[in-house]
């Protein structure tokens, strides 16, 4: 008899904690443990979360899961584009040239019956070979400007070249009676890149009624435009007296736009 109220008191004791406990204590339902995220994300998991949860106020609530390396159904502009750089253009023009006082292969004249005197041509060739070689040829054309000598008429083109190729043409007027022809419009090429493969091709004439008389073809290199551009817009003398051609020098005026 005493055993059994023994019993019967512990069983009470028991129920009675049980029902506390249940009464007390909410469930809280707990997913499945993750050791790691997704295979190659690289997430450690805290212990009872799973990685593809995220907490809503109480318990767990599932959400999509998004690798880190991704940016899946994120809002996110597209990046900037750095602007464009624009290549500078420039302005090339040929504005005068000086041609030799006699046609090709010795000291006849342009026009006229009187020979170049021989004095003359030895001063050119002189004055070419200095130090300023172009003050020297003008010093040497000087001799003959008394009168008994005809100068050409000076007329012609230039064409743009790129790769020796032409691509434009200019027309150049005809400049009466003038060893030192110039052009009060000139030859102009605007909005032009400064590439090394660009060049200028210069033909000129002498205009007669008859018949022209070649004066010569000459080319003026991107070396030259950019020794022009380093003028600042002045006329930049370009030589070429070693071209094969009665055409000395050549006028350039670069500057950028």
């Amino acid at each position: 008899m005493h055993y059994r109220a023994i019993a019967f008191a512990l069983l009470a004791l028991m129920g009675c904690g049980s029902s506390s406990l249940t009464s007390t204590q909410p469930q809280v339902a707990v997913g499945p443990t993750y050791a790691s995220g997704p295979p190659g994300a690289g997430y450690p998991a805290a212990p009872g979360v799973p990685s593809d949860q995220v907490l809503t106020g109480v318990g767990w609530s599932p959400q999509p899961y998004l690798p880190h390396t991704s940016l899946q159904g994120l809002p996110f502009p597209p990046a900037p584009q750095a602007p464009a750089t624009l290549q500078p253009t420039y302005t090339i023009q040929v504005r005068n040239a000086v041609v030799s006082p006699g046609k090709a292969g010795g000291n006849k004249p342009w026009d006229g019956t009187n020979a170049v005197p021989m004095e003359v041509m030895a001063k050119l060739a002189l004055g070419l070979g200095g130090a300023s070689a172009h003050a020297g040829a003008l010093a040497a054309l000087g001799m003959l400007a008394n009168g008994t000598y005809d100068p050409p008429d000076v007329a012609g083109d230039v064409s743009l070249l790129i790769s020796g190729a032409p691509v434009q043409s200019r027309q150049l007027s005809m400049s009466s009676d003038s060893y030192v022809p110039s052009w009060p419009e000139p030859a102009t090429f605007s909005q032009v890149p400064l590439d090394d493969r660009l060049s200028l091709q210069v033909h000129l004439v002498d205009r007669d009624l008859a018949f022209d008389d070649e004066v010569g073809v000459v080319i003026i290199k991107m070396a030259d435009i950019r020794d022009g551009l380093a003028k600042g817009g002045e006329i930049h003398q370009v030589p070429v007296h070693r071209q094969q051609a009665q055409i000395l020098f050549v006028g350039i005026a670069v500057f950028r736009e």
